[in-house]
């Protein structure tokens, strides 16, 4: 299992595991269905068995990593049943946090939103199959998004949720098309700047139930397991 190791740089190094083996699994390092030891990993990371227990643990927590009955670790294989089960929610979460932003959102967080929208059109030009970009930037957005609410639960669950989303974004860019969250969220950043909370979070609405309709046409279309990429 070749991960990708560098020295560690974050204080808190099962978050910086957590990273580093998400980062194996969308890049196709980390297979679904692949055993993970904490050993290996460890190994791999120059690091503890510690941080990589941890972050072991939390990746089963959203989802990511699966234990059998031996108790032993394995990359989740997913169905895109899974995937729109959590879109659902992800989707709930982010239409309540542009409700919430809508009416106290900065005019430095709107301006950090049109930046990320201009990081996004560079990337679409630059290389339009790149979906990890495009599904890192997607996050990004949403997260300062939920940032701008106050509310730092808010901002944990939609941060935490959106990492197994990102490993299977290929999949969502698929049926809705490669500037879908381009279009998307300058839609939303237009009604963000209006200052309407129902508004805002109509758009949000709008958006979601597109994406999701996108999702259950592949329900319906096919039952295959989900490879991220």
């Amino acid at each position: 299992m070749p991960v990708p190791g560098a020295s560690p740089e974050y204080r808190d190094l099962s978050d910086w595991a957590v990273t580093k083996i998400l980062e194996a699994i969308k890049e196709g390092a980390i297979q679904p269905g692949e055993r993970l030891t904490e050993l290996e990993v460890a190994a791999q990371f120059g690091v503890s068995r510690a941080p990589v227990r941890d972050a072991i643990h939390k990746l089963e927590k959203l989802g990511v990593v699966v234990r059998d009955g031996s108790r032993a670790t394995y990359v989740r294989s997913w169905d895109i049943k899974d995937v729109y089960d959590l879109v659902v929610v992800l989707d709930s979460l982010v239409s309540l946090s542009v409700r919430l932003a809508a009416a106290q959102i900065t005019p430095t967080q709107l301006d950090a939103l049109e930046a990320i929208l201009e990081e996004t059109k560079t990337a679409l030009a630059q290389d339009p199959d790149n979906l990890l970009a495009q599904a890192a930037l997607d996050a990004k957005f949403h997260v300062l998004i939920a940032r701008a609410t106050g509310n730092r639960m808010l901002e944990e669950m939609i941060e935490n949720l959106w990492l197994p989303h990102q490993l299977y974004h290929k999949e969502f860019l698929g049926r809705v098309g490669r500037a879908y969250s381009l279009q998307e969220h300058t839609e939303l950043l237009e009604a963000l700047r209006s200052g309407n909370p129902a508004e805002a979070e109509a758009c949000a609405r709008r958006h979601a139930q597109a994406g999701q309709k996108a999702l259950e046409e592949a329900i319906h279309s096919r039952a295959a397991v989900l490879e991220p990429r």
